[in-house]
């Protein structure tokens, strides 16, 4: 048996605990850093690889670590 000769909502499966949710109304940066934050977490720290899961530029994702880091240090 292949992938392939799965059901669609077999192969789509997303475990549990690869799904983040946020309440409605919840602060963009929050969901943002949350989603950045998890995606390293599942790729063990490799930035290059988040970034294009993310669907966004290494450059991008370096700059919101770095304002994050200034931010936790200047609270």
């Amino acid at each position: 048996m292949q992938m392939r000769d799965l059901p669609q909502s077999i192969r789509g499966h997303i475990p549990e605990d690869q799904m983040l949710k946020f309440p409605v109304g919840s602060p963009l940066k929050l969901v943002e850093r949350r989603m950045i934050e998890a995606t390293l977490e599942l790729v063990d720290g490799d930035k290059n690889r988040a970034a294009e899961l993310l669907g966004i530029t290494s450059r991008t994702l370096y700059r919101r670590l770095d304002d994050w880091k200034a931010e936790d240090l200047n609270p």
